[in-house]
């Protein structure tokens, strides 16, 4: 309560018939649109999410993927 969240939905996912559409209008949740920009703009592949963006973005950097202890 009282923070602001937003779900960001697999290409293809962002529509009013997916689950992802239906259940942050449910829960009072934005869903974002951006992996339906990137796949417009061939950042993406069809069906790809944000991680699989940053996954493959670090993959072309040729940069190790590093865990992080947030403490």
């Amino acid at each position: 309560m009282g923070r602001k969240v937003t779900l960001f939905a697999d290409h293809n996912q962002y529509d009013k018939n997916s689950n992802w559409k239906a259940n942050g209008d449910k829960y009072g949740l934005e869903v974002s649109k951006d992996c339906e920009l990137w796949y417009k703009a061939r950042l993406i592949v069809a069906k790809y999410d944000i991680a699989d963006y940053y996954l493959n973005d670090l993959k072309m950097l040729n940069e190790p993927i590093k865990m992080v202890d947030p403490a």
